[in-house]
Parts: structure tokens; C-alpha cells; sequence
């Protein structure tokens, strides 16, 4: 007589140990993919300096979110010096057609120590060798966005902002990555 039992083969759906590690590779796949997306968003603040910029903004509503401050700064246009323009930017300034792609552009920043802000001082179509510069995509408005054009704040402060913005008092501060991307952080009034 022998002592050996068969023991039946299950498909993989019904064999517990399979089901175990399809469940902990499903568990580990969705953690990956959200540590992927949470990172992308903290990378820019643990690799960045912050920096800040004067603000020209706007102060519309929306509806869903509440108040937040539209931002403008004296580097989202193109400036009328061309000799702060590169030879890509200023033939794609001329061509203004509706259709046309956005392009990369890099302003190469300098610290203005009296304002304690950051200026745009030159636009390019390559990155700087060295320095700090901000990325931003052209348009065919040359109207240059960097993603940091709008702030959310909280409801019921919007006249604060207002009257800093007819006062010029202003600024954003911003964290700027190594690759001249940016991300907002906070927007301040300045003596208030």
C-alpha cells in the first residue's frame, strides 16, 4: 500500500498561495504608482531653491475653488529690447500665427538685492550654462507661462490682495528646480 496522496492541481484562481501574491503584487503596484505620483509633486520642493518675483496679477473667481489671484510678472512677455532675445525667440515673435506650437523658453534670472527679487534678464531658447533660469512655453500671444500664474487663497481675503496689488507690494515665492521648473509656494505682502 502506499502512503502517497495525490493532491489535485487548482487552476490559479482557487491555489491560496497564488491568490496571496497576486494580491500583494496588485498592493505593491498601486503603491508604486502613487509614491510616482506624490513624488512628482515634492521633487520641485526638496530639490529647489525658493526664489521670488514681483507679481502683476489679476483677481478673478472660480466658482468650484473659491477666490485665488491671477499672476503676472514683468518676464511672462516678451520684452521690446531685443537684444535680451535670442535669435529663435525673436523670428518665432515675428511669425504670430494662430496655429503655430508653443515653444521652450529659459529666462536667465539675476537677484536684485535692493527689491531682494528676482528679475528676467535674458530669454532663450536653450538652457543657460550657469545661473538660475525659469522654463516657461511661448505662445503665439508671446505670452510666456511657467506654470506659477494662479494662487488659490482663502475666501473672504481677495481685497487684502487687491490693495497690495494697486500698491505694487506683491511678490510670489516660488520653489525653482535645478531644470528651471516651478512650482508656487506662497504669495506675500511686502510692508504691509
Amino acid at each position: 500500500m502506499s502512503t502517497e496522496t495525490n493532491t489535485p492541481i487548482l487552476p490559479p484562481w482557487k491555489d491560496p498561495a497564488k491568490i496571496g501574491l497576486a494580491i500583494f503584487t496588485a498592493f505593491v503596484f498601486q503603491l508604486v504608482i502613487l509614491s510616482g505620483l506624490s513624488g512628482k509633486g515634492l521633487v520641485p520642493r526638496i530639490t529647489s531653491d525658493r526664489v521670488r518675483f514681483q507679481v502683476f496679477p489679476v483677481d478673478p473667481r472660480d466658482m468650484m475653488r473659491g477666490e485665488y489671484i491671477t499672476l503676472g510678472y514683468e518676464f511672462s512677455r516678451l520684452p521690446e529690447d531685443v537684444t535680451l532675445i535670442d535669435e529663435r525667440i525673436k523670428s518665432y515673435k515675428t511669425k504670430t500665427n494662430i496655429n503655430q506650437k508653443t515653444i521652450d523658453v529659459y529666462v536667465t534670472l539675476k537677484f536684485n538685492l535692493k527689491e531682494d527679487i528676482y528679475k528676467g534678464v535674458f530669454f532663450s531658447s536653450t538652457p543657460p550654462t550657469k545661473g538660475r533660469y525659469l522654463r516657461g512655453k511661448l505662445n503665439s500671444n508671446n505670452r510666456i507661462e511657467f506654470g506659477i500664474e494662479a494662487f488659490y487663497l482663502q475666501e473672504g481675503k481677495g481685497q487684502i490682495y487687491e490693495q497690495a496689488i494697486r500698491e505694487k507690494k506683491l511678490v510670489a515665492e516660488v520653489y525653482l528646480a535645478p531644470d528651471g521648473s516651478a512650482q508656487m509656494k506662497q504669495v506675500h505682502i511686502i510692508n504691509p
